[in-house]
């Protein structure tokens, strides 16, 4: 077999497991589609009713519930590729009896049905806030704004890679990565503040947190007039590029494990 040969066996692979993902997650239930676009609204609501209960503005001048909903669309594209992508082989586990199925096909499957699925909700949250506002949603640079969510999916994805291998041989590495790093993530990651806003002392240490950088170049992209001083776009690309190479590092690791019965 070629190399061409083989790529597109590859790809009928992973595009075979993305049919099969979206009718094991949407296909049973019939607001299954539905609650992908109803979560990031609910935490929009959420969010702007506290902001607006506290008194607090969005800064910058930015109208607060679309500060509010390049926040949570961030951060999820960020859990969405590490929650989605731990769990792919764990749960498709008895797929790698099938000669043409691998570990690399479950988890880029995942990753990729994640990623066009939160797409889709990001283009109809904000086509629906421009039909009931009858506000117009301009978008300063929509290449930078895909940029950046394509990174934050990426660190997630990478992440969760590694994560996909541990959590067979330590179950508790679910609760562990939810307990310690996507919760606190939301937090320090710029959902809800930028970094600007932040003390000086803290802000050295959070902007070790490439999401947050991500976050910044995110807004940075999306609102006309707003740049942030503080974001350096190259950190969080070369740290998903690290944490990608690393996840397939330990998963080629644990191949062994992983096929065991």
């Amino acid at each position: 077999m070629t190399a061409a040969q083989a790529l597109a066996t590859q790809g009928r692979v992973i595009h075979a497991l993305m049919l099969r993902e979206i009718k094991a997650r949407f296909g049973r239930h019939k607001l299954g589609y539905f609650w992908a676009f109803f979560e990031p609204v609910m935490f929009v609501v959420i969010l702007a009713v506290i902001f607006n209960v506290i008194g607090r503005d969005s800064p910058g001048g930015m109208p607060l519930t679309l500060f509010l909903a390049t926040g949570i669309m961030g951060f999820i594209f960020f859990r969405g590729g590490f929650q989605f992508t731990m769990m792919s082989i764990r749960q498709n586990r008895a797929l790698l009896t099938f000669p043409q199925v691998t570990p690399f096909e479950l988890v880029i499957a995942r990753a990729a049905l994640e990623f066009v699925t939160l797409f889709i909700v990001f283009v109809m949250l904000f086509s629906a806030y421009a039909f009931v506002t009858n506000q117009s949603v301009p978008v300063e640079d929509p290449l930078r704004v895909f940029g950046a969510l394509i990174v934050m999916h990426l660190i997630g994805f990478g992440s969760g890679v590694m994560c996909s291998a541990l959590v067979l041989v330590y179950p508790s590495v679910q609760e562990l990565a939810g307990a310690f790093i996507l919760r606190p993530s939301f937090f320090i990651s710029g959902v809800f503040f930028t970094a600007d806003m932040m003390p000086e002392e803290v802000r050295y240490w959070a902007l070790f947190n490439p999401v947050l950088h991500g976050m910044e170049t995110l807004r940075s992209g999306f609102f006309p007039g707003f740049e942030s001083e503080y974001a350096v776009p190259v950190y969080p690309v070369v740290f998903a590029l690290v944490v990608v190479f690393l996840g397939f590092v330990v998963l080629r690791a644990f191949r062994a494990r992983i096929y065991q019965p």
